[in-house]
């Protein structure tokens, strides 16, 4: 199969996952905002920033590493995914050990505490499912990524949504969610087991000790990346701002994070391809890359246009009057 044909095809399928995946979250998201209020929505996306900077103890870059070898030598593909799986239930245990203890030292109220340590879970359920997702890139299956993402949205989405319409208010959705991550990260390993491989634990400490070390570079790219996302909701609650403020600030935050569908979608679909030209051919790797910057660029700038001048109006339209 040519790297044209290779390259439209995981595209394709990616754009499938990341498109369906994230306009069920955004709806959700948006309905979620509205019978919420400012207030509690400002604490479930308090309590999902300070979770998700300590998630990233469960994602040290074994994921991107997972990908680019496996996609290289797929004979790699059971050492590593068992080892990986074995260190990322561990490292989940440790994120939520120091998560919990966090909360508690700062000294947050009981209902903060509580929705925090509950989106935690949230969370690592949501770490696992990323994990199978990266072993099924690494075959270049993006289809089985679709069918694993829009299903996770889909479920966790429609469950949530039915808390909400329920009346069970902000402790009802977050126990709903979990609920719906874990049948998703089931899901999710049964299709692993019957389409890629076979998905056991193990602890080859020495192996183990090399992936860590190898994935160092994309622990701290991701370490950055994570941090850069999720580090202004949790500065501003430390500044003492209400959770009422934080809600009207993440309504608008929520929008632009929907964007990075675009970036997501297009490297990622390529990510395999340009991890296997790295050996073989440099030259098409360098060309290839040159090719997508050109390509992100153009299809910022008139995002950039739009949501600078017409911002008021999407906001009123999507939240509401309360917004």
């Amino acid at each position: 199969m040519s790297i044209l044909i290779r390259a439209s095809k995981n595209v394709l399928f990616k754009a499938i996952a990341e498109i369906f995946s994230r306009i069920i979250y955004l709806f959700f998201f948006i309905y979620m905002a509205r019978i919420l209020g400012a207030s509690d929505f400002g604490l479930f996306s308090f309590a999902f920033s300070l979770a998700g900077i300590f998630s990233i103890l469960v994602e040290p870059g074994l994921n991107t590493l997972l990908m680019r070898d496996v996609s290289k030598d797929r004979s790699l593909s059971r050492k590593y995914s068992d080892n990986i799986i074995s260190v990322k239930l561990l490292l989940s245990l440790a994120a939520f050990s120091l998560l919990f203890i966090y909360v508690k030292l700062i000294g947050y109220d009981d209902r903060t505490v509580s929705t925090v340590l509950f989106m935690g879970v949230f969370l690592i359920l949501n770490c696992l499912l990323d994990f199978f997702v990266a072993l099924a890139n690494a075959y270049e299956r993006m289809d089985i990524e679709a069918v694993i993402r829009v299903s996770n949205k889909l479920i966790v989405s429609l469950i949530g949504a039915l808390a909400l319409f329920l009346g069970s208010g902000l402790n009802g959705l977050l126990s709903s969610i979990i609920v719906g991550s874990f049948a998703a990260v089931l899901l999710a390993f049964i299709l692993m087991q019957q389409v890629i491989t076979t998905i056991r634990t193990a602890f080859e400490w020495q192996f183990i000790v090399s992936l860590l070390s190898k994935a160092a570079p994309m622990a701290l790219t991701m370490i950055f990346y994570i941090v850069y996302f999720k580090i202004d909701i949790v500065m501003l609650s430390l500044y003492h701002i209400s959770d009422a403020e934080i809600g009207y600030y993440s309504a608008s935050v929520k929008l632009i994070e929907i964007l990075n569908v675009i970036p997501a979608i297009i490297v990622g679909g390529l990510f395999p391809i340009m991890a296997g030209l790295y050996d073989t051919s440099k030259t098409e790797l360098l060309s290839l890359f040159s090719k997508i910057y050109k390509i992100l660029i153009l299809m910022a700038i008139p995002i950039v246009v739009i949501t600078a001048f017409l911002s008021p109006e999407i906001i009123r339209v999507l939240y509401g009057e309360g917004y």
